[in-house]
């Protein structure tokens, strides 16, 4: 019995079911109990003298790059409708076939820096691509996310907020060390309009002080 690791959408060969075809190009395929796939054929030795691994589940990027492509392209990931559903694809240089696309994302990427780091899209709403990841933390990877569904301001970390009677926009940004910090303008202070302006101009500042000390807020940041 074959576990099927990788299931791409590509045309396959005539007379070989999707599911083999895509994971044979790849390398992907494995027996169930065996150890892992051994790139011991010719075509695999490129790949295996940059992997540095005779099997290439065995390399410590393979299956982060491997629930990259299941998230991407197999509607059965339970993240499935957060990427392929919405368009995110693996741009074909992780594709290659017989061990290249993980020697490629290797050679790109190069190793994760800690065990707390994972891969990072910049532009979120963009593909998994060599200009387009990153690794980070989950504090960096925290101030590059879009914009909330329930946001009303319009603008990423300005929240309106009223309680008995109170109203006030309050600018919400996280310290370098994750630390979540906060500053509220009052309606009935300053008005509606300004109170919202004030948050957004505070906390752009505030954000733009801890890039400058690498906090590593990008340019999509809420958008």
């Amino acid at each position: 019995m074959i576990r099927w690791v990788f299931i791409l959408k590509f045309t396959p060969s005539k007379g070989i079911s999707s599911r083999v075809y895509h994971a044979k190009r790849l390398g992907m395929i494995r027996p169930k109990f065996d150890k892992g796939f051994k790139m011991k054929e010719l075509k695999y030795a490129k790949a295996r003298q940059i992997l540095g691994v005779d099997y290439i589940h065995k390399h410590p990027l393979y299956y982060i790059l491997r629930s990259m492509v299941q998230r991407c392209y197999s509607p059965k990931c339970k993240t499935y409708e957060f990427y392929g559903a919405k368009g995110i694809s693996v741009c074909e240089r992780w594709l290659e076939p017989y061990g290249m696309g993980l020697a490629n994302f290797y050679l790109d990427m190069g190793l994760r820096p800690s065990e707390k780091h994972s891969l990072d899209r910049i532009d979120f709403k963009g593909d998994y691509s060599p200009e387009n990841c990153r690794w980070a933390t989950p504090e960096t990877q925290s101030r590059n996310k879009g914009m909330h569904k329930n946001n009303t301001s319009g603008y990423v970390g300005v929240r309106y907020c009223e309680t008995n009677g109170h109203a006030r926009w309050r600018a919400v940004w996280q310290e370098i060390d994750g630390t979540p910090k906060r500053k509220t303008f009052s309606v009935n202070k300053y008005g509606y309009d300004q109170a919202l302006k004030l948050a957004i101009e505070y906390r752009d500042l505030m954000i733009k002080e801890l890039n400058e000390q690498g906090a590593g807020y990008t340019e999509h940041h809420g958008k």
